[in-house]
């Protein structure tokens, strides 16, 4: 079982070593899509005027993953106050992977679109209309501003985590089902997460200070709905 060398941790921390990717430029043409999504947005918008940002500050003590809706928000308040790491950490590893960008090239790429476009800030404007759960590890929402709608999708990904004070002495994602089990009779519950033997030898039981088990909702995609025909 790999580890999940791809979690960030931290709003506005650098990338992990070994996660520059591929700076040739490709990266940002890899996601264009979503990117003009968000783009037809701010435009839509773009006779709002004030760039200030929509979301109060407290949202940010709000930030998390922990639901598709809570990811929403975190995304489009983060994209608000121009918090390019924590933008990041919203997405999924596929789309990290499929688009071959790292959190370097990310912010380089929201970097040069804001110069190209200053009325992005105000995509952060948008309204939910609709959402919907397409299985139990996909979830749909549909947003609009200004008769724009996009539809973003989110997906679940497992995770736990090993610490051993302030290190992450090993990370992964378990096996299809769910690791923990709870025994109502008793009362208890357990947890099992099989690790490979790598993994097992970086840990000490002794030296471990807390472990993470749960999953965690990320934004895989967003696409732009064609305009309805006059």
């Amino acid at each position: 079982m790999g580890r999940r060398v791809d979690r960030e941790r931290g709003w506005n921390g650098g990338a992990r070593p070994g996660t520059r990717g591929n700076r040739s430029g490709r990266s940002h043409r890899l996601v264009r899509g979503l990117a003009t999504g968000l783009t037809a947005l701010a435009l839509a918008l773009a006779t709002g005027g004030c760039l200030c940002p929509s979301h109060p500050p407290e949202a940010l003590t709000r930030a998390g993953f922990r639901s598709p809706r809570q990811t929403f928000e975190t995304f489009f308040a983060a994209f608000d106050y121009q918090l390019f790491g924590l933008e990041f950490r919203c997405f999924s590893a596929e789309f990290r992977r499929r688009n071959r960008v790292s959190e370097i090239t990310w912010r380089e790429f929201r970097d040069q679109l804001e110069r190209e476009h200053p009325l992005l800030r105000l995509a952060a404007r948008v309204e939910v209309v609709e959402e919907f759960a397409e299985g139990p590890r996909t979830h749909w929402i549909v947003a609009k501003a200004a008769g724009r709608t996009v539809r973003l999708r989110f997906v679940r990904e497992d995770f736990y985590e090993f610490w051993a004070g302030d290190v992450l002495a090993t990370d992964g994602t378990w096996p299809e089902g769910e690791p923990w089990k709870l025994d109502a009779a008793a009362p208890a519950a357990s947890v099992t997460l099989p690790l490979d033997v790598d993994q097992a030898a970086t840990l000490n039981a002794a030296s471990i200070s807390e472990i993470r088990v749960g999953y965690e909702w990320k934004l895989d995609d967003l696409v732009e709905e064609p305009a309805p025909r006059p």
